[in-house]
């Protein structure tokens, strides 16, 4: 049994009795995946799309070695207006790649649903000399809530699967990128490029892959209408 493990059952022991396990259905986290350019940070926003008030909630975050966390004060997590005063941070370095957090509520208040965002961290390029596409998991997840059942109060768990989503790092410079102009015209999608370059291109199943794009204007015809992303671009397909 991990720390985190023994910290969530000692918080059910103060809010009452019992740690039970509920189904998880229609509770997710979610990232359709980012672009790193050489000389540049990205922060990654992690969103908890959620029919359950969650309270806290633990996960281990592993990064592709093709890239570092940024520390900001000497932490790698920053939490979202999702979190109030009382929800407090605590967060393990497990090695140079991943990271183990528990967000807990010293009052068992909600994260509230204003936004999407949960928490976010940055990551930069360790120095690339070429272009590369890798993987960010998001492993280990349980969220929890209070309940109140006959007199009593429980803390019940909801495991979710692990999160998997592309970090594609490009080794062009982050003024260059800039330069581009990325949309979408009928069931094509555009892209008006300054020189050759790779952007990261993800579909509507989620599937991140390397899109090879010349000097010019370039037309990728797309044949199923939905949300696609190159890079950060957001294009609706209809």
């Amino acid at each position: 049994m991990n720390i985190y493990k023994h910290i969530l059952l000692a918080f059910a022991a103060i809010i009452g009795s019992g740690l039970a396990s509920a189904q998880n259905a229609g509770n997710s986290l979610s990232h359709l995946g980012t672009t790193i350019n050489q000389d540049e940070n990205k922060e990654i926003t992690i969103a908890l799309n959620n029919t359950v008030s969650f309270t806290a909630f633990q996960c281990d975050i592993t990064i592709p070695e093709t890239v570092q966390f940024v520390t900001n004060n000497d932490k790698v997590i920053t939490g979202s207006s999702r979190m109030l005063e009382t929800h407090k941070i605590i967060e393990k370095i497990l090695d140079n790649n991943t990271v183990r957090i528990l967000v807990y509520s010293t009052d068992n208040t909600d994260f509230n649903n204003e936004s999407d965002g949960l928490f976010s961290f940055t990551v930069a390029a360790k120095e690339p000399t070429q272009d590369s596409v890798a993987y960010t998991v998001i492993s280990n997840i349980v969220f929890s809530h209070v309940e109140n059942n006959d007199a009593e109060t429980y803390c019940v768990e909801y495991a979710f699967d692990d999160l998997t989503f592309g970090t594609f790092v490009s080794s062009i410079d982050a003024a260059s990128i800039e330069q581009l102009e990325i949309y979408a015209s009928g069931k094509n999608i555009i892209i008006l490029s300054p020189k050759n370059t790779t952007l990261q291109f993800t579909n509507v199943a989620g599937q991140t892959m390397p899109l090879e794009v010349s000097a010019g204007k370039n037309i990728f015809p797309v044949e199923v209408p939905g949300v696609y992303l190159v890079n950060d671009t957001k294009l609706i397909i209809q």
